[in-house]
């Protein structure tokens, strides 16, 4: 119900938490949340992850990561969907983003 949507949803780490089948199971129910509210009209739910499993980010899109760093002890975030690089590799399927994320090449700018 519209009443229960919240504006933000914070998962810390949940592959602490969850087997690893479950992963699917919660990125699809919080794909679920947005497409709802969406179509009631309302704003949809902005979701934070955070996450050191390649087998959680493989359950997203490119354009959907944003990647936060600390450099130098300023926090930066990076959209890897800015790399063209990044989106060949997967397009042509040489990498998953979840090999990307494991490899590093997520990182930085």
């Amino acid at each position: 119900p519209s009443e229960l949507v919240s504006a933000l949803d914070c998962v810390e780490e949940p592959e602490n938490h969850l087997h690893p089948y479950l992963l699917t199971t919660l990125v699809e129910l919080l794909k679920q949340f947005q497409t709802a509210a969406s179509d009631e009209g309302t704003a949809p739910t902005q979701v934070f992850i955070t996450t050191h499993s390649p087998y959680l980010v493989d359950q997203f899109d490119l354009d959907e990561v944003i990647v936060v760093h600390k450099t130098e002890g300023r926090t930066g975030c990076t959209r890897p969907s800015d790399r063209p690089h990044l989106r060949e590799l997967l397009e042509n399927r040489e990498a998953g983003l979840g090999d990307l994320w494991y490899s590093g090449a997520l990182r930085g700018a």
